[in-house]
């Protein structure tokens, strides 16, 4: 009895000291911490699902189910936090947020005005990318092919303000329809409401067959999403959450892990877990002394089951593999190609009997990219220092030649024994990803060219005025006959010239409106060849057919902008070689009486150069697509010519063939009854002239000020110059009826036009007020209109334009008296 007792005492004391060591260690835990610590929450954390499954959606049961809820199931057995999944739509989850409905929402991309009623984790859930998605029927390629169309975004939703932002950078006319959810964004493209859908690639790989629709439409640049919290809930679990991904994402083994794969399909590595005859051997050893023949039959029954579910994995896992829009690559150490999934297969235009086996190298690899950089030696490197190639971006070729850009991911496979023996790498295309970013950074050039374009004419129309202007008045002080006034003239016209150049920048920088007027196209034709012929080399022969008094309406600057970038291809093309540009226009009957009644202008610019194919033909008039880069071409001509000729309801088309030329055939709408104006030359006695009145003219330009004295006091006025807008305004109200007219410049130090014109009504509101400038952004006619300015001049103006408007504003358009 005393021996039990000292056997039930020690077995007593073993126990209380496992107790102790286990509580020791979850005591120096991180979950342990973060429940104890400063981590305890001690509440019911209430977390928002919104429907984006695979990530998390609410089942038919009422159950959080996805990635992301399972993933917090994991996290909340460690930690003891008790979170409660609540189903609602992005929009109203959202408003809960704000509201305290609830306290935690899941898979939040960063926004500054979210950033307001919201805490972000640091460490992001995963990466998710938005994709345009199109009934199986589209022709769609490409952003621009959705110009026109109507496209279904869901309320609030990131992808679609991507969307949003790219297409507005690019030019992209569309009209949106916003919906509630990413399913009834699909359900509107598959029904017609919309032509196009956004949605993030998670839900349309997963979502895409169901309603009909191609997976392959344009993709966006990826971006992370977060957990967040309302700032007034318990903000401090974000810590524990971060704690944990950041932990679980690098463990290749961990729940993180396990769960992506399960539910979004990731390639994980091998996991070496014990065979399950030893379990079953450990049960049938056990069993043995109980029951030798029952445990056989229970070990036969388990080996059944087993095989069956190995054989469900299996067959699940290959229908993934061979089903995601991703290449999956396996190939060892010599390069050799061990694998290859069904959409890789498709991507490169291979079978397996003719990829299996061969080289990477020559095959789905070219030797060398487009830049020049060696490929061979990079798989080499790749083979040698695998875990320098995580990730990595390089040219592929396809069976046919062509180059696509593919984004890798890279790891490692090893054998039993831990010896290194194949490379798992899974590809992303990124060619149209590339491109479209391409085509945004040249976006944003020309963006800041326009900004650019802007501050020249500011500047550079300032210094057109003085010299135009005291031009002027020096014409009219000259004797007719003298020598002066030709040297006068010349300058005259010159200083024409470079105002009409500023507009021409001004108009390439999108920052000019266009006004149709009408125009002798063969006058401006035979002009622009004039001017064209000292850029042109001498070995190229010009030939013209220029039919006379050929009337279109449209804007000079633009359909000079047309025939220099036409003649500018055709001598390009024959730079090297020489040969002959020939330049048409004719008139030609219309085939649709009712859409051109009075026929086409027809202009034909041809090149006697080496031609275009007929896949060079379907894109020159492309933005950015060029086959001079090397000689610093940007694309960008044609595709101008081509949305000018558009915009006056023109018609352009190429001819050409190999070794046969290029000739481009622009028709424009004959003018109909239009009556034609000529402008008359200022000349002395034609200036109308004041009695008296006095002007208040104020610039911030010394010769402007000193230009628009002189010419106003020529011409009878009282003029009185100030420098600055404040200055003007303070001695307006000094005595505000000592003015007749207010001239003033639009930018200025201290108080800018459009402040002193409202100023200046607002004391006296009968006053008339003249706003100038050289260019600005936030001035034209029709902008004076609405701020109740009289009128608008634009820089540099003529002594006759100037005097005219101020007799407008005065007299109601008469003439000065």
């Amino acid at each position: 009895m005393t021996e039990t007792k000292y056997i039930l005492k020690g077995l007593v004391a073993k126990w209380l000291a496992v107790f102790i060591a286990v509580a020791a260690l979850l005591a120096v835990s991180r979950p342990f911490q973060a429940l104890c610590g400063e981590g305890a929450y001690g509440t019911t954390v209430t977390v928002g699902i919104f429907p984006l499954d695979p990530l998390n959606y609410i089942d038919s049961n009422g159950k959080a189910q996805g990635f992301v809820p399972d993933l917090m199931r994991r996290i909340a057995k460690e930690t003891g936090v008790d979170f409660r999944f609540v189903g609602c739509d992005w929009v109203k989850c959202i408003e809960k947020l704000k509201n305290g409905g609830i306290d935690m929402m899941v898979d939040v991309a960063y926004t500054p005005e979210r950033a307001s009623f919201m805490s972000y984790g640091a460490e992001p859930i995963l990466n998710v990318w938005g994709q345009v998605y199109l009934p199986m029927a589209s022709r769609v390629e490409n952003l621009e092919d959705l110009n026109g169309s109507t496209v279904a975004l869901m309320s609030l939703d990131y992808n679609g303000q991507n969307f949003r932002d790219v297409a507005d950078h690019l030019g992209i006319k569309y009209s949106v329809y916003e919906v509630a959810s990413h399913h009834e964004v699909f359900r509107a493209v598959s029904e017609g409401a919309a032509q196009a859908g956004i949605a993030p690639h998670f839900f349309g790989d997963a979502h895409a067959k169901e309603y009909g629709l191609r997976e392959d439409g344009p993709h966006f640049s990826p971006f992370p999403v977060y957990f967040a919290m309302s700032k007034k809930g318990p903000t401090l679990l974000l810590h524990t959450l971060d704690d944990y991904l950041s932990r679980w994402k690098r463990d290749e083994r961990s729940p993180y892990h396990d769960l992506m794969y399960a539910w979004l399909g990731e390639s994980l590595p091998v996991k070496r877990e014990l065979p399950p005859w030893v379990g079953t051997s450990a049960l049938l050893v056990g069993c043995a002394m109980l029951l030798l023949l029952v445990a056989v039959s229970l070990l036969k029954k388990n080996l059944a089951r087993k095989s069956a579910q190995l054989s469900a994995s299996e067959t699940k896992y290959r229908q993934i593999v061979e089903g995601v829009n991703s290449v999956i690559l396996l190939w060892d150490k010599e390069g050799r190609i061990n694998y290859m999934n069904r959409y890789g297969l498709d991507l490169f235009g291979y079978t397996p009997d003719e990829i299996l086996g061969r080289h990477v190298v020559g095959t789905i690899v070219p030797e060398t990219e487009s830049t020049g950089r060696d490929l061979k030696e990079m798989i080499e490197d790749i083979i040698d220092n695998p875990e320098r190639y995580l990730l990595n971006e390089n040219e592929n070729m396809k069976k046919d030649g062509s180059r696509v850009l593919i984004q890798w991911t890279n790891r490692s496979i090893f054998n039993e024994q831990g010896e290194f023996t194949e490379i798992l790498s899974v590809g992303a295309d990124i060619t149209r990803q590339r491109g479209l970013e391409e085509q945004l950074r040249q976006a944003q050039k020309m963006e800041a060219i326009g900004t650019l374009a802007g501050g020249i004419a500011h500047d550079f129309n300032n210094i057109l005025t003085a010299i135009m202007g005291f031009c002027q008045l020096a014409l009219l002080a000259s004797p007719t006959d003298s020598t002066l006034r030709g040297y006068l003239n010349q300058i005259e016209t010159a200083s024409s010239r470079a105002r009409d150049l500023v507009s021409q920048i001004l108009t390439f920088g999108r920052k000019t409106s266009i006004q149709p007027v009408p125009l002798h196209l063969d006058s401006l034709v035979k002009e622009s060849m004039k001017m064209m012929r000292s850029t042109i080399p001498t070995t190229i022969t010009i030939e013209q057919e220029i039919e006379g008094d050929v009337l279109v309406m449209a804007d000079p600057i633009q359909m000079h902008q047309v025939i220099v970038n036409l003649c500018t291809n055709a001598y390009q093309a024959m730079k090297a070689t020489g040969g002959t540009l020939k330049v048409t226009l004719t008139r030609e009957r219309g085939l649709d009486e009712k859409k051109t009644p009075g026929g086409w202008a027809v202009l034909k610019v041809a090149d006697t150069g080496p031609g275009m194919d007929e896949v060079t033909q379907r894109k020159i008039f492309e933005p950015y697509f060029t086959t001079k880069k090397d000689q610093g071409g940007t694309g960008l001509g044609l595709a101008v010519v081509h949305g000018i000729v558009a915009s006056h309801n023109g018609e352009i088309e190429v001819e050409s063939a190999p070794g046969d030329g290029t000739a481009f055939i622009v028709r424009l709408p004959l003018a109909q009854n239009v009556e034609e104006g000529e402008e008359k030359r200022p000349s002395k006695a034609s200036l109308a002239t004041g009695a008296g009145e006095r002007i208040l003219l104020v610039d911030d330009e010394e010769q402007i000020r000193g230009l628009g004295k002189a010419l106003l006091e020529t011409a009878g006025f009282t003029v009185e110059t100030l420098g600055d807008g404040q200055s003007a305004l303070e001695a307006f109200k000094a005595d505000p009826h000592r003015y007749d007219v207010v001239i003033s410049d639009m930018t200025m130090p201290r108080l800018d036009g459009a402040g002193l014109a409202a100023s200046v009504k607002l004391i006296r509101p009968d006053i008339p007020v003249i706003i100038c400038s050289g260019f600005s952004d936030s001035m034209d006619e029709e902008i004076a209109k609405e701020k109740g300015i009289d009128a608008f001049v634009l820089k540099p103006y003529t002594t006759e334009k100037l005097l005219r408007t101020i007799s407008s504003v005065m007299g109601g358009g008469k003439d000065v008296p």
